[in-house]
């Protein structure tokens, strides 16, 4: 950490990762269609960096041109190197045998006879030394060709030695083609069309080029075998001079031949190290790398702040419609009156789990409020209709129609009325658990529709004054037989006599039948959906039976509402503390 408090930190990179961001920052790109010259540019956040990358990378493209253009001449003056070191030898012992002959034997100089064979034996020792080296040559190229011949790029095999005119021809055509494959692969793929036609014209260059080489070896062949004919045919003829002119001949011509062939191959070694020395590669950096333009060419703050502004605009707005569009649960009054006709009680807000334990003793606030607003508008919506049997039901577990039975039967029975809640929910009993009743007890509904116990064992006071309670009992096998039996007809009749409203908690409509049971001995029926909960479509369902007036006196309630959430409501968040 520096004075200013600000912080250094190292990347480490990897070679690859390293060399794959440089190249894809680098675009090579011809300067014209035809043109042979391309242009190299990349882009980074250091300048000094990407110029002395593009100079260096340059730089080792025309040193390894060059180095693979050095390749061959190298290797002919290393082989002609060889052959020199060991003819040197050979040139050596020759000359000291020859002293030896002459100083041992006394022998100055020889007849005309052995001077004329003498004078052919060397012509054709010459000639035989010629040829065995120009197949050499010749071998030791279509060795090379042959080695790299499925290679797209290779050094081409240097001419030097070769007097052969179609030979050189044939280097020279490879050569260009090479140096065409190279400049083309600079910015193409091995897959453009121009690149594959140059690989196969090289291709067939180089067959031809072996070829002619396979020819020329069994041309050099014969003339070799015809050489040696004549040299078997001359050394005969001097075999029959006398033995010191025959010694003499022979030792001077071994001495000649060796001395003519030493200086044949100096003279191509010269050769060979003066091309090598004054190689040179036709790829050239014409302008050196320079910084285009003023400043940066990116961020662009305009752009970026143009581009922010937009799409902080868009994306919330999307994202809204999105979520909007995909949600298919029910939230507000404006999404009910859009799929059904049902008329609306009100709404009950959300509470705390601490509100809604306190509901039965508290009988302020936001929750009693909703309760006592519905109970206003159950008794003046329907104009004056004595409903004294209710039934509340829903349609999937978990939208709170037992909550709302409890409570609306609460603020009923605090107003003054008097009310009984019957658990008609045998299935998944709940009602005990809001009075702190025994669940499963042993008196109850279904024990009393079995004939195991007595309206009197089964009716339970509970806190709230005015309000009587028959809980589930215990769950038995076959409720629906139960509820649509005689003994609940009677039931109902006898409570309806008894009570000024009694609130049936009955199973919800999507998962048995036991509501339809009950249903014709209702006198008006409350349908709970729950905010961000209840599906569109389930209130598609009961609106059918509306529409198809199989279910009557139908009213909806919305649970569970999130005033400080939902727009259509939000002016209320605050409306209820005028009543603390």
């Amino acid at each position: 950490m520096g004075e200013a408090d600000e912080y250094y930190y190292f990347t480490l990179n990897t070679l690859a990762g390293t060399t794959a961001d440089f190249q894809g920052q680098l675009t090579v790109k011809p300067i014209d269609h035809e043109s042979r010259i391309v242009e190299l540019t990349t882009k980074g956040s250091v300048p000094a960096k990407q110029v002395q990358f593009l100079d260096t990378l340059m730089a080792v493209f025309v040193e390894d041109d060059l180095r693979e253009k050095n390749l061959t001449g190298a290797k002919t003056v290393a082989f002609l190197d060889n052959e020199i070191s060991k003819l040197s030898d050979s040139l050596r012992r020759s000359a000291a045998a020859l002293s030896s002959f002459r100083s041992s034997r006394g022998v100055v100089d020889v007849g005309a006879q052995s001077g004329e064979g003498i004078r052919q034996l060397s012509e054709l020792e010459a000639m035989q030394a010629k040829v065995a080296t120009n197949r050499k040559y010749y071998a030791n190229m279509l060795g090379y060709l042959r080695a790299n011949q499925n290679a797209s790029q290779m050094a081409t095999p240097s001419s030097v030695g070769i007097e052969d005119p179609v030979v050189n021809n044939l280097i020279l055509q490879l050569t260009d083609l090479n140096s065409q494959r190279a400049a083309l692969g600079v910015n193409a793929s091995t897959n453009n069309p121009l690149v594959t036609v140059l690989d196969e014209r090289i291709h067939t260059a180089k067959q031809s080029l072996i070829q002619t080489l396979v020819n020329m070896n069994r041309a050099t062949d014969i003339a070799l075998r015809d050489l040696n004919d004549q040299l078997a045919r001359v050394r005969g003829t001097i075999s029959a001079m006398p033995e010191n002119e025959r010694q003499l001949a022979r030792l001077k011509g071994e001495s000649d031949f060796n001395d003519k062939k030493y200086n044949f191959l100096v003279e191509k070694r010269s050769e060979a190290a003066i091309a090598l020395a004054t190689n040179a590669t036709d790829k050239k950096v014409i302008d050196k790398t320079e910084l285009v333009g003023s400043g940066p060419s990116a961020p662009k703050p305009g752009l970026v702040g143009l581009i922010s502004l937009v799409a902080g605009l868009l994306i919330p707005t999307g994202i809204v419609l999105l979520m909007d569009k995909s949600n298919r649960r029910i939230q507000s009054k404006e999404d009910l009156s859009r799929i059904t006709n049902i008329p609306l009680l009100g709404v009950v807000a959300h509470g705390s789990s601490a509100d809604k334990e306190n509901m039965l003793k508290e009988v302020k606030g936001p929750i009693a409020e909703s309760f006592r607003s519905i109970r206003v508008n159950l008794q003046y919506l329907s104009a004056g209709l004595d409903k004294k049997l209710i039934g509340v039901t829903s349609s999937v577990p978990g939208e709170g129609k037992t909550f709302c039975t409890v409570n609306l039967a609460a603020e009923m029975a605090q107003s003054g009325r008097k009310v009984l809640v019957l658990e008609c929910d045998l299935r998944r009993p709940t009602v005990a658990g809001y009075f702190g009743l025994e669940t499963n007890a042993e008196h109850g509904l279904s024990s009393y529709l079995m004939g195991l116990s007595t309206l009197d064992d089964c009716r339970l006071k509970t806190s709230v004054p005015n309000l009587d309670v028959i809980c589930c009992g215990p769950i038995p096998p076959n409720p629906t037989e139960l509820l649509e039996s005689a003994r609940m007809d009677q039931l109902l009749q006898q409570l309806r006599q008894q009570y000024d409203y009694v609130l049936l908690d009955t199973p919800p409509v999507g998962y048995v039948a036991e509501f339809f049971v009950l249903v014709r001995h209702l006198d008006a029926n409350i349908y709970v959906v729950r905010q961000n909960y209840t599906d569109r479509g389930l209130v598609s369902q009961i609106n059918e039976l509306y529409d198809e007036k199989k279910v009557k006196q139908l009213y909806m309630i919305i649970n569970d509402m999130h005033f400080t959430k939902t727009y259509e409501y939000r002016y209320k968040k605050n409306a209820y503390a005028y009543h603390q």
